[in-house]
């Protein structure tokens, strides 16, 4: 497929339950005819990711690897704090708690505002965040565009995963497909990734396929210090595959010699061959 057999969307959608405004970009194949309707993929951090993660959509669904679908790459209309945004977003409270001097460091570094930090650490958190999605961002996409309600699937990276992994154990109809690379489960000896999995009650029900990843170099050095991307990782695939656990799908990879800043691109593609195979890539 060429760029000519895809249209491209952009919206601007306010929030009821999160006191903010959302850049919602959206990349669907024309080639399919109506009334077919497609599965959907909403990704976050699309202030950063989302043009990457469109061509290689493209290239995947063009070279026959992946069956077709519609891009949803969520970002924020005030894109240049968008990495102080997520923070908000992607996080629980507790988390924030814990995580409280990286998010001052980030506000710093963001020049944000005068009340940047509070409106940050003290007011919504990934519950509204996650109304959003479920009660404003899904009906709009599958009421303007060919989005299939039960094919559903969620890419995260970094914060974007953990935030995944709050979705899958509040409310796991939410998707039914979980792409998660790298997620931020572990910082400094705590791991918040299995608190959060341990919030699931045995009355929710899922069969949802998860796919986790994680670049085997992303401990190294100092720059991510002192988060624990590949200890937290395994940590979290031993839980997911515990006899106790809720009843998920889970694929889990390593990819050698990758590192935070290359492992994002290996997390979509090879998560969406994973999860969104065709008769030829299976």
């Amino acid at each position: 497929m060429n760029s000519q057999q895809y249209r491209q969307s952009r919206y601007v959608l306010p929030s009821r339950f999160v006191a903010d405004s959302f850049t919602v970009r959206v990349m669907e194949p024309t080639s399919v005819a109506a009334p077919v309707r497609l599965p959907a993929v909403y990704a976050t951090d699309a202030d950063e990711l989302f043009d990457g993660l469109a061509t290689l959509a493209a290239a995947l669904q063009g070279a026959g690897e992946v069956a077709p679908f519609i891009l949803v790459g969520i970002g924020y209309e005030r894109s240049n704090h968008a990495e102080l945004l997520r923070l908000r977003d992607f996080l629980t409270p507790a988390i924030r708690t814990h995580l409280r001097p990286l998010i001052e460091r980030a506000a710093f570094e963001s020049g944000a505002p005068p009340g940047g930090l509070q409106e940050i650490s003290e007011t919504t958190g990934a519950a509204e965040f996650l109304q959003f999605i479920r009660e404003e961002l899904i009906p709009h996409i599958e009421g303007h565009h060919p989005a299939k309600a039960s094919a559903r699937g969620y890419f995260g990276y970094s914060a974007g995963a953990t935030f995944g992994l709050y979705t899958l154990f509040k409310a796991p109809d939410t998707f039914e497909k979980y792409l998660l690379g790298s997620p931020s489960t572990s910082y400094g000896g705590h791991h918040y990734g299995i608190d959060l999995g341990n919030s699931w009650t045995e009355q929710q029900t899922s069969d949802a396929l998860i796919y986790l990843s994680v670049g085997e170099l992303e401990e190294e050095g100092t720059e991510r210090a002192p988060f624990e991307l590949v200890t937290g990782f395994h940590k979290l695939v031993q839980f997911l595959n515990g006899a106790a656990r809720p009843p998920f799908r889970v694929q889990a990879e390593v990819f050698p010699k990758e590192t935070h800043a290359t492992a994002w691109a290996l997390a979509f593609a090879r998560g969406l061959r994973a999860t969104l195979p065709t008769r030829r890539s299976s």
